[in-house]
Parts: C-alpha cells; sequence; structure tokens
C-alpha cells in the first residue's frame, strides 16, 4: 500500500500532536519543588550570611560525629557560654525531610541527634548562632548511613 503525500502529512501532524500531548503530560508529573519558598527574599540577605560565615574560624567552629545510633555535633570550644542558635539539618531531595534544631550544647560543647529522626542520605547541615554578641554560620555536608 503506497500512501499519497496528504497522508503522510496527516501522519507527521498526529505524530507531532502526540509528541506535544506526551511534553504536557509529563511534565505535570515532574515533581518541581524549588528548594525554598522565599527564595528571593533569601537571595536578598545572602550578603549577611557570608559576613555571618566569615567570623567562622577553626577555634569557633562546629563539627560531626557520626556514632552507631547518633550525630554527635562538637564545639570547638569546650564550655561555651552565651551560646544561642539553631541547628537545620535541609535535605535537598526532599523537603519534606528537613528538620530544624535548637542549638543547645553540654557543658563540653556536645549535641546530640538520635540517628532515628532522618532518612539516610544526603544533608546539608546549616547552624545559624549568636555568641557573645557575634553572629556565626556555616554549613556542613553530611551523608547519614
Amino acid at each position: 500500500m503506497k500512501l499519497s503525500f496528504p497522508q503522510y502529512i496527516i501522519i507527521s501532524f498526529c505524530v507531532f500532536i502526540a509528541f506535544i500531548v506526551f511534553l504536557v503530560i509529563k511534565t505535570f508529573s515532574v515533581n518541581n519543588e524549588l528548594v525554598t519558598e522565599d527564595y528571593y527574599n533569601q537571595e536578598l540577605k545572602y550578603q549577611n550570611k557570608i559576613d555571618k560565615m566569615s567570623h567562622v574560624t577553626p577555634e569557633l567552629d562546629l563539627f560531626w560525629i557520626q556514632e552507631n545510633d547518633r550525630l554527635v555535633l562538637n564545639y570547638s570550644q569546650p564550655f561555651p557560654e552565651n551560646l544561642k542558635g539553631e541547628v537545620e539539618f535541609y535535605r535537598p531531595s526532599d523537603a519534606s525531610k528537613d528538620l530544624k534544631f535548637p542549638l543547645v550544647l553540654n557543658k563540653g560543647g556536645k549535641q546530640v541527634f538520635p540517628k532515628q529522626l532522618f532518612s539516610k542520605g544526603l544533608y546539608k547541615i546549616k547552624a545559624d548562632w549568636k555568641q557573645n554578641g557575634q553572629t556565626f554560620y556555616t554549613e556542613k555536608d553530611i551523608y547519614i548511613q
């Protein structure tokens, strides 16, 4: 069976329409959540964050240790005083798994988080704190196993 020229045009047009319908359906089925809902406001405040990051030195930094059933946040100073802030566990792949905690260190400069609170995977830990009138901010990537 030989097709005529108008039939080729009609078949091509139908294939094109089917492709467009496929793209529309695919577009609506893909999750396109933003990293943050108020990204514009956060972008305006980014210079403030850069200033806070410049205050962090190795003597005034937070570091993490993964143990079997817990995550331990260690502050480089053993007896932190007048320290207030918060720690955010940001999950880039799923916003519903983000967690925020107040920064409450014990006398040894540690805070413990049970691993049962977290799903396995990559987290970006964002710590924002104030000590003796000085503001600090740091971000660390950690893979929870």
